[in-house]
């Protein structure tokens, strides 16, 4: 489905793939439908099982918030816009099933950023919800290969510039004193303290 599209899928190319016989194939799977249910929700949770053990970490809720970026930043060039457009008319109840995993990570992120903006780490004047929705549809409509071939712009140059606008923005004074506390090298001791 990632090579050649979801046209090009057919039963006998996934049995064919798969090292069965088609007859093995329908004895798995009702249907055609129910095979690309499958490939594809596999592949999901396959994608954002990532995304899950960062917002499960220990990790300061500042910096679950920050890898969260990176991954979401990372992880949408993979799905290719194209395939997911073909998926969304393919079945609408597919591409239900898809937003509401992709939507499940959004609620607990958004949750981290209420949770930074309580303890005065986020500007309390972004709303969470439209932070997230400005941030797909950023991430959604730049990070793609067509894109980056005709801005010259690279994948991490783009990477680190959404991360720039997108977390550092959200920055309170606090939040940045943390920041810069937090990536400052260790403490060394003054010559006249070393022995």
């Amino acid at each position: 489905m990632l090579e050649e599209g979801l046209r090009a899928l057919t039963t006998g190319a996934i049995a064919s793939r798969a090292h069965i016989s088609k007859k093995t194939l329908y004895n798995l799977f009702e249907d055609k439908n129910a095979m690309i249910e499958t490939i594809v929700l596999s592949f999901m949770d396959a994608e954002l099982a990532a995304w899950d053990r960062i917002l499960d970490s220990d990790l300061p809720p500042m910096e679950r918030v920050h890898a969260s970026l990176r991954y979401v930043a990372d992880a949408v060039p993979r799905m290719h816009d194209l395939l997911l457009a073909q998926l969304q008319r393919f079945d609408p109840g597919l591409w239900k099933k898809i937003d509401a995993r992709r939507m499940r990570r959004l609620k607990r992120l958004r949750g981290l950023m209420v949770e930074l903006q309580e303890t005065g780490e986020l500007r309390s004047d972004v709303a969470p919800d439209r932070w997230l929705l400005l941030l797909m549809t950023l991430v959604h409509a730049a990070l793609q290969p067509r894109v980056l071939s005709e801005s010259g712009f690279t994948l991490p140059e783009l990477v680190e510039t959404l991360i720039q606008l997108f977390y550092e923005g959200l920055l309170s004074e606090r939040g940045r004193a943390h920041e810069s506390a937090a990536s400052a090298p260790p403490d060394r001791p003054s010559m006249q303290e070393a022995p």
